[in-house]
C-alpha cells in the first residue's frame, strides 16, 4: 500500500539530499536481512540520480543550475516520500520504481533517489530541484499536481502487483478533526445534536424541518435547491447536510425518522418539573465584596461557557458564544491571572505590562553580561545556575506581558459578544410580547365592534 507525500523545502538543500543519500538507511546491513538477502543480489546501497552527472556531485549540480538562470531564493527543492505496506516488494523493485517515477515526472529536472531499509516498510526518498536545467522553468506544485504525481505513482505501484490506498470519502477540515479528538465543542458538532433532537420530536421530514426552524435556523431545500443546507442562529454561513457525516445527509435522516415510525418510538414530549433545592446562607450578601471591572466581565463570560462544559443548565446558548467554547481553557487560564494580580481595570493592566516591559530589559542586559564574563572563563551557560535563573524571571516576565496584551485584545471582543447575545434574547422576548398583544388587540377590537353594533340597533 503505496503512501505519497510532498514536502517543500525553501532552505538547507544539502541537509535534505544528506539525509536521503544516508549510508546507514540506504546500505543492506545483518540487522535488515527481513528486507533481502544480501547473497542474492550484487546490489548493496540503493541510491540513484537522475539528470546529474553521480550522487556526489549532485548537490553542486543543481546550485549550478540555480545560479545559471539566477533563481536561487525561494523554494530550492521538493522532497517526495513513497512509502509501502511492511512485506511488500524488495528493495530493487521499491528502487526501480522510484526512477520510473522520476522519468516520468521529472524529465527535465535533477533528481536523487535513495530508498530506504532501516524500517519494517521500504519507502523512497526523492530530492527534485526546483529549477529544471533545460530551460530554467521553476516546477510550481499545486493541489492537482499532488494528484497527477499520486496517479502515476499509484499506476506504478499497480503495474508491480502492489496494494494502493483507496480513498474513503472526503476528509475533514484539521481543526475540527483536531477538536473531535481531544473533546472540544464545534459548531458541526453542536448542529449535529440539534438535528438529532429535532429527530427525537419529529414524526415526518416536514416536522423536523419545522423543529429546525423554531430553533433559530434557517433552512435552503425545495425542488430547485440540488443540496440542503442549514444556517444556524448567529453564523454567517450554510452547512450542507451531505458535508455533516454519516447519518445526517437528507436520505439519511429520513430513513432514521421512518425507523422510529415503524418501532413506535415516538412519543410526545413530556413536560418535565425540577426539583427546588433550598440552601441557607451564612453572612450579610448586600455587604459583601461585589466583583467589577474586567474581572467580572471575565466570570460572566465563563459563567455562560462553563454551563456548556459541565451541562449544568440547558445545552441552548447563542451562537454567538460558539467559536469561544474551543477557548474555554486560554480563559480560565486569563480569568486567574486577572484574580492573583487583583487587576480591576484596563489601566493596571497598562501599568503592570509596562512595569515588566522595563524588567524585562533590565534582566536581558545583566544575561548578556553574564554571558560576555562565562565566555571570558570558558564556561557553558547551561552548568551555570545563575545564568538558569535569569532566563527563568525573563521567561516569566514575558508571560505576563503576554497574558496582559492577550486580556487587553480579548475584553473588547468578549463585552461585545455578551452584549450581541443579550440583545438577541430581548429581541425574542419583544418579539413574543408582540405576538401576544397582537391578539389581545385584535379580542378588544371585535369586543368595540360588537358593542357599536348592539348599541346602534337600540337607537
Amino acid at each position: 500500500m503505496a503512501y505519497f507525500k510532498i514536502l517543500v523545502r525553501r532552505k538547507n538543500l544539502k541537509q535534505c539530499i544528506d539525509y536521503a543519500i544516508n549510508d546507514k538507511k540506504t546500505m543492506i546491513e545483518k540487522e535488515i536481512n527481513y528486507a533481502v538477502n544480501p547473497d542474492k543480489t550484487e546490489q548493496t546501497s540503493f541510491v540513484s540520480c537522475f539528470n546529474c552527472g553521480s550522487v556526489e556531485t549532485s548537490y553542486d549540480q543543481m546550485e549550478n543550475t540555480k545560479k545559471r538562470y539566477g533563481k536561487t531564493e525561494g523554494i530550492l527543492c521538493y522532497h517526495i516520500i513513497q512509502s509501502f505496506s511492511p512485506e511488500e516488494g524488495t528493495p530493487e523493485q521499491i528502487h526501480k520504481i522510484g526512477i520510473d517515477f522520476c522519468k516520468k515526472c521529472f524529465s527535465d529536472f535533477e533528481v536523487v533517489i535513495a530508498t530506504h531499509l532501516d524500517k519494517a516498510h521500504l519507502h523512497n526518498h526523492i530530492v527534485v530541484n526546483s529549477v529544471s536545467f533545460v530551460d530554467g522553468h521553476k516546477y510550481r506544485s499545486t493541489l492537482k499536481t499532488y494528484y497527477e504525481l499520486r496517479d502515476i505513482s499509484d499506476k506504478l505501484c499497480r503495474e508491480n502487483g502492489l496494494s494502493v490506498i483507496i480513498s474513503k470519502g472526503k476528509g475533514s477540515h484539521y481543526a475540527q478533526w483536531k477538536a473531535e479528538h481531544t473533546n472540544q465543542p464545534t459548531i458541526r458538532g453542536e448542529i449535529k445534536k440539534d438535528i438529532d433532537e429535532a429527530i427525537e420530536r419529529a414524526f415526518t421530514y416536514n416536522s423536523f424541518i419545522e423543529i429546525l426552524k423554531k430553533s433559530g435556523y434557517v433552512i435552503k431545500s425545495g425542488n430547485n435547491i440540488k443540496h440542503t443546507a442549514i444556517k444556524p442562529e448567529g453564523s454567517t454561513r450554510f452547512f450542507r447536510l451531505d458535508t455533516l457525516g454519516k447519518g445526517y445527509t437528507e436520505e439519511d435522516i429520513k430513513k432514521r425518522l421512518i425507523e422510529k415510525q415503524y418501532s413506535g418510538s415516538f412519543r410526545l414530549p413530556i413536560k418535565k418539573y425540577k426539583r427546588v433545592m433550598h440552601a441557607h446562607l451564612k453572612g450579610n450578601y448586600q455587604k459583601s465584596r461585589k466583583i467589577t471591572g474586567i474581572r467580572a466581565l471575565y466570570w460572566r463570560y465563563l459563567y455562560l461557557l462553563g454551563k456548556v462544559k459541565k451541562r449544568t443548565a440547558p445545552k441552548k446558548i447563542s451562537h454567538y458564544l460558539y467559536d469561544d467554547v474551543i477557548k474555554f481553557n486560554r480563559y480560565i487560564k486569563q480569568n486567574k491571572f486577572l484574580q492573583e494580580n487583583h487587576m480591576e481595570t484596563t489601566q493596571d493592566l497598562i501599568d503592570m505590562k509596562s512595569f515588566f516591559h522595563t524588567q524585562k530589559s533590565s534582566l536581558v542586559l545583566q544575561r548578556k553580561e553574564l554571558y560576555k564574563e562565562l565566555r571570558r572563563k570558558n564556561e557553558k551557560t547551561k552548568e551555570s545556575e545563575a545564568y538558569q535563573r535569569l532566563n527563568c524571571k525573563i521567561k516569566d516576565c514575558q508571560y505576563k506581558i503576554r497574558q496582559c496584551q492577550s486580556i487587553l485584545s480579548s475584553s473588547e471582543r468578549i463585552q461585545e459578544l455578551l452584549q450581541k447575545s443579550k440583545e438577541n434574547k430581548e429581541e425574542l422576548n419583544h418579539e413574543y410580547r408582540k405576538r401576544s398583544s397582537g391578539t389581545n388587540d385584535k379580542r378588544n377590537f371585535e369586543d368595540f365592534r360588537n358593542r357599536s353594533e348592539i348599541n346602534s340597533n337600540r337607537g
